[in-house]
């Protein structure tokens, strides 16, 4: 059976990833630098999958150099 690869995360999701506090990705949304949730139904939101992705592939590229 084949698994399927999430095409949301939850707030939850990202949370278990350890992908920053919910207040940063809160703050970083405000000034664009993270990206914006969209609304699945009336009570839920998620995340696009390949855009959190993506995001955490540019922050991992963009890291310094370690001594």
């Amino acid at each position: 059976m084949k698994s399927l690869k999430k095409a949301f995360y939850s707030e939850h999701d990202l949370d278990a990833l350890g992908i920053l506090s919910r207040a940063t990705r809160w703050r970083l949304r405000q000034t664009g630098d993270f990206p914006q949730p969209v609304k699945l139904s009336r009570l839920r939101v998620g995340y696009p999958a390949a855009a959190i992705d993506a995001w955490v592939q540019d922050r991992s590229n963009n890291l310094p150099e370690a001594a």
